[in-house]
C-alpha cells in the first residue's frame, strides 16, 4: 500500500496545492512555447517542487495536449509512463548519492547528447543540486549554458545558498513557499473524503500547525493517524484529538491559559508548577513552549491589530472558554513582548539543558522578578503567621481592632512591636510574591521618627524594593498587620556606619552574587551541592 502523499501526488497543476505564482508562470511559458533550457526550482522541503517538475516534464511530452491548455491529458502512452515513472525520457538524478564528476559527465552530459526516444524533450530532473561537487558544477556549466535543443535540466534544491552564481545565472529561478495552514486543511479534507474518513476540525489544524507548512508532513501525519485510529461504536471512521495525542503529543491551550495567568496575576509558584506537572507527566515541554510562544504572538499581535482578533478567536473559541479574551484585555503590550523575549531565550537553552525544565523556570522568575511588576494583586485574606517569640498571641489585627475609631489616637510603634511581628509582614508577603518575602527576610527594620527604614545589607535587595508598586504592597501588608498606616523608606547597611571603610568593589559583586543566590535557592527550596 502506498503512502498518503504518493497517493494523491497531483498529476495536474490544478491540483497543486499553494505556488501560484510558479503555476500560473509555467502554464503561460508551455501555452507561448517559451520555454527555458534550465530550470532552478527552490524554496523548502515538501512544498511541490519535484511534482512540479515532474508535471512540467509531463506537460511538455504529453501527446493529446491542447495548444491552448498547459494541462497534461493523463491518458496517453507518455502521461502514462512518466505517471509510472517508466518513461525513458525523464531521468531523475539524486545530487546527493551522485555528486562525483564522473557522474554528471556519464549520466548527464553523455546522455543529453541522445535523442528522446519517445516525447518531444528529454527531462533531466536534478534533486538535491547543492549536494554536487564543485567540479561536477564546472563540468555542467557549458551544458547548462548550450544543451541540445530538445534537452531541458530542472534543478531542484532547498540550499539555493550552497550553488554557484554561475549556474543560478543560466537557470531561469522559481522561489517556492511554505503552504499555508488553509490550502493544507483543504487538501487533508480532499484525502479524507476520499479515503471513507471524517475527522474533527480541531485534528486537522492541529496536523496542519504541526506540519509547518509541509504539505508531505501533513500527508504523511494524517496517514499515521488512520492508521492508529481506531473504529467508533458505530463503526464510523473518525479521527480526534485523542488520536493526535497518540502520536503528536501537545500542550493545549487549557494548561497555556492557566500558565499565561499565572504569569499575568505575578504568581511564580503556580507557573513553575504547571512546568514540573508537564515534565512529571511526561509532556514535551519544547513542544509547550512552541504553543506558548505562538499563543503570547497572537495576544501581541491582536492588541497591536485589532482586526486580527477575528481570525485568532476562531482558534481560541468563540466563547472565549480559555479566557484569552480577558487576558488580552488584561496584558500590557510590554508585559507581552517581555515575555515572548524570555520564553524564545527559554525554548533555544533547553536544547543543551541538562534539566528540561530549568531555562523555563529561570525565565519566569526574571519575567516574575520584583522589577518588572507594574501590577499587584490586591489582598484578599491575611494568613495566620508562625508563633514568634513574643508574648502577643497573633500578629494580625482582629477583626473587632481593625474597626475601631479612625479618629483614635493610636500608640506610637515600638521598636519591640516592629521585630515581633516582622516575621507575618514577610509570611503575607509570601503569598503574593514568594521572591520579595525572601528578600525581605534578610532585611532589618527600624523605626526612623513617622516612617519605618528597612535596612539592606546588598543594594541588589535595596533595588528590588524602590518601585512604588512594590512599596505599596509592603505598606499595605503592614497596615494589616501592624492596625495603623505606615510608610517605608530604605538604606543600604553601609550607609548607616559611615566610620567603616569601603568594600572593594569586585568583594561587593561577589557578595551580592552570593546573594542573589541564595534568593534563588530559597525560592526553589535548593541546596548546594558539591
Amino acid at each position: 500500500m502506498s503512502t498518503l502523499y504518493r497517493q494523491y501526488r497531483p498529476q495536474t497543476f490544478a491540483e497543486v496545492v499553494g505556488q501560484n505564482h510558479i503555476k500560473i508562470t509555467l502554464a503561460e511559458e508551455i501555452k507561448r512555447h517559451q520555454i527555458a533550457s534550465a530550470y532552478l526550482f527552490c524554496g523548502p522541503r515538501a512544498v511541490g517542487k519535484t511534482t512540479i517538475a515532474r508535471l512540467l516534464a509531463k506537460s511538455l511530452n504529453c501527446l493529446n495536449r491542447p495548444d491552448n491548455s498547459a494541462e497534461p491529458c493523463n491518458n496517453c502512452a507518455n502521461c502514462l509512463a512518466i505517471t509510472a515513472g517508466q518513461s525513458l525520457d525523464i531521468v531523475e538524478i539524486d545530487a546527493a548519492s551522485q555528486t562525483g564528476v564522473d557522474n554528471v559527465r556519464e549520466n548527464i552530459i553523455a546522455s543529453s547528447r541522445l535523442a528522446p526516444s519517445q516525447g518531444k524533450y528529454k527531462v533531466f530532473i536534478i534533486d538535491e543540486v547543492h549536494m554536487l561537487s564543485t567540479s561536477s558544477f564546472n563540468a555542467l556549466l557549458k551544458t547548462l549554458e548550450e544543451p541540445p535543443e530538445q534537452v531541458i535540466f530542472i534543478l531542484c534544491t532547498t540550499e539555493v545558498h550552497k550553488i554557484p552564481a554561475t549556474v543560478i545565472s543560466r537557470c531561469e529561478r522559481f522561489d517556492f513557499k511554505k503552504i499555508s495552514q488553509a490550502d493544507i486543511i483543504k487538501k487533508l479534507h480532499y484525502i479524507l473524503k476520499q479515503e471513507g474518513w471524517s475527522a474533527d476540525e480541531a485534528v486537522l489544524t492541529a496536523i496542519a500547525k504541526n506540519s509547518q507548512g509541509h504539505l508531505r508532513d501533513a500527508e504523511s501525519l494524517l496517514g499515521q493517524l488512520m492508521a492508529v485510529s481506531q473504529p467508533m461504536k458505530n463503526g464510523e471512521l473518525h479521527l480526534t484529538m485523542e488520536d493526535f495525542y497518540l502520536l503528536a503529543p501537545s500542550s493545549d491551550l487549557v494548561i497555556i491559559s492557566q500558565f499565561i495567568t499565572a504569569l499575568s496575576e505575578q504568581n511564580s509558584v503556580e507557573a513553575i508548577t504547571i512546568i514540573n506537572q508537564l515534565v512529571a507527566d511526561g509532556r514535551d515541554v519544547r513542544v509547550f513552549l512552541q504553543d506558548l510562544i505562538e499563543t503570547l504572538r497572537q495576544l501581541l499581535l491582536s492588541k497591536i491589530n485589532p482586526q486580527l482578533l477575528v481570525e485568532y478567536q476562531g482558534q481560541w473559541g468563540e466563547d472565549d472558554m480559555f479566557g484569552l479574551l480577558k487576558l488580552r484585555q488584561k496584558l500590557s503590550i510590554n508585559q507581552l513582548v517581555q515575555f515572548l523575549q524570555l520564553f524564545i531565550q527559554a525554548f533555544n537553552e533547553t536544547k543543551e539543558a541538562f534539566i528540561i525544565q530549568l531555562p523555563v523556570e529561570l525565565a519566569i522568575v526574571k519575567a516574575l522578578g520584583p522589577s518588572e511588576i507594574e501590577k499587584v494583586s490586591k489582598i484578599e485574606k491575611p494568613t495566620n503567621p508562625p508563633e514568634s517569640p513574643s508574648n502577643d498571641s497573633s500578629p494580625l489585627k482582629k477583626s473587632g481592632e481593625e474597626n475601631k475609631k479612625k479618629n483614635e489616637v493610636m500608640a506610637p510603634l515600638l521598636s519591640e512591636e516592629l521585630l515581633s511581628r516582622w516575621p507575618a509582614v514577610v509570611n503575607e508577603i509570601k503569598n503574593h510574591n514568594l521572591g520579595l518575602s525572601v528578600v525581605l527576610k534578610d532585611c532589618r527594620p527600624q523605626i526612623e521618627g513617622d516612617q519605618i527604614c528597612l535596612v539592606f545589607s546588598y543594594k541588589l535587595h535595596q533595588d528590588q524594593v524602590k518601585p512604588l508598586p512594590i512599596k505599596h504592597l509592603i505598606e499595605e501588608v503592614m497596615a494589616k498587620v501592624y492596625g495603623r498606616q505606615l510608610t517605608i523608606t530604605t538604606k543600604l547597611l553601609s550607609e548607616s556606619r559611615p566610620a567603616e571603610s569601603a568594600v572593594p568593589q569586585n568583594k561587593s559583586n561577589k557578595t551580592e552574587e552570593g546573594a542573589s543566590l541564595d534568593s534563588l535557592l530559597e525560592i526553589f527550596n535548593g541546596q548546594i551541592v558539591s
